[in-house]
């Protein structure tokens, strides 16, 4: 366990605490265990971090930068995927039962608050009652707790599929129109192109409320253009909707496992290099009507001095410009090194599997190889086996 010494310059406060803790029912220990195991894999922590300092930084105080960061990220995980943070319990028939289930998602006044029990009891006999006895009320109680469930799961589904629907609106948009198009007409069509264009307006994604499931989750701006939609959708419509999905799958492309190599961003080629082999899978998945993507990175070609060459390896030189802090000039310099493959798998990942697998997941790597994206998560995941020497700025030609 470690806490961390805050730097002057590298401060930095997390403003959405309100946010983050209407999800969790308001209690900071429920976010830790996520917290901690997220730092674990971050590139800047990768270690865990003390409740006393998550406590502080959701409290609003100025904290080390990489933790404010560690919590805004958990709050936009959890406003994209509320469900394994608040998804709530079987309600018992006995109070007994209750109690225990209860008290392990919220504390008494936030049962109280949720349920609307104002009009049966004051909040110290509630208190009371989750603590002993068994009283009159508890028939009126539960029904309204079972009710509240029902009402929160069915928030949830709708917070799901909302969710999806927004990641997914400009390659299904022509689909989901057209499937409401035949089988509703054209009125209905038009109100789901609407829909389905309001979510280019979201300012803001909210947390899911388990005591308010129906929060809207998002805020929209207004769309000045929503008189135009008609006309949008009637040249979609003369067009064909040409980019409709077909719901019909083929039997031998519901898995594909292949592996191929790719290559990155070269502005990494001092470090490692510009090239990866990745492990695609790829399954049917019936919301997208389409192949549904998941890599895994398997090896990573990197720069070794040429000091370790072995027989059979080419030598090959690097021409760069490098400058020099004190002389506070340029020159040029040549590196001699060789290319080696590096299995990821046999090396010790900061992060381990999980720190992998997540930088895997922001690399974001094309699904043909062309136009990939990556960004400096994955090298710090994945270390190199050469290092540039500190304090020197490179520029390579």
């Amino acid at each position: 366990m470690t806490t961390f010494r805050e730097r002057q310059d590298e401060t930095d406060f997390f403003w959405e605490q309100d946010e983050l803790l209407r999800t969790y029912r308001g209690v900071v220990k429920k976010i830790v265990p996520r917290a901690q195991h997220m730092a674990r894999k971050h590139p800047r922590l990768q270690k865990e971090i003390s409740e006393s300092t998550l406590r502080k930084a959701i409290s609003g105080d100025h904290v080390w930068e990489p933790i404010a960061q560690l919590l805004a990220e958990l709050r936009r995980e959890v406003a994209r995927d509320p469900r394994p943070a608040c998804e709530p319990p079987e309600i018992p028939e006995t109070i007994d039962a209750f109690r225990k289930v209860a008290l392990e998602y919220a504390p008494n006044t936030w049962w109280y608050r949720a349920l609307a029990l104002d009009d049966l009891c004051k909040p110290s006999s509630f208190q009371t009652w989750m603590s002993r006895g068994e009283p009159k009320e508890w028939p009126a109680v539960r029904e309204r707790a079972v009710a509240w469930r029902l009402r929160v799961m069915s928030a949830l589904e709708r917070w799901e599929r909302c969710a999806r629907e927004q990641f997914d609106r400009f390659e299904m948009l022509d689909t989901w129109v057209k499937d409401v198009l035949d089988t509703r007409g054209e009125v209905a069509a038009l109100q789901e192109f609407k829909r389905l264009r309001d979510y280019e307006t979201i300012s803001y994604h909210m947390c899911f409320d388990p005591a308010n499931p129906e929060r809207p989750q998002f805020e929209f701006r207004h769309r000045k253009d929503e008189s135009e939609d008609a006309a949008a959708l009637k040249k979609l419509v003369d067009a064909g909707f040409p980019r409709y999905r077909a719901d019909d799958p083929k039997p031998e492309t519901c898995e594909v496992v292949t592996t191929f190599q790719n290559f990155v961003s070269d502005d990494f080629r001092w470090e490692w290099s510009s090239q990866v082999i990745v492990e695609r899978t790829l399954r049917w998945d019936a919301w997208t009507r389409g192949m549904a993507r998941t890599d895994r990175l398997l090896k990573v070609r990197v720069k070794v001095p040429s000091s370790l060459a072995v027989e059979g390896e080419t030598i090959e030189q690097d021409r760069s410009r490098v400058w020099i802090e004190r002389k506070a000039e340029w020159y040029y310099e040549f590196s001699p090194y060789v290319w080696r493959w590096r299995d990821v798998d046999e090396h010790d990942i900061p992060g381990g599997a999980d720190a992998r697998d997540e930088a895997m997941r922001r690399a974001g790597l094309d699904a043909e190889g062309r136009e990939p994206v990556i960004d400096g998560y994955l090298l710090d995941c994945i270390p190199p086996i050469e290092k540039i020497e500190p304090g020197r700025v490179y520029t390579v030609e």
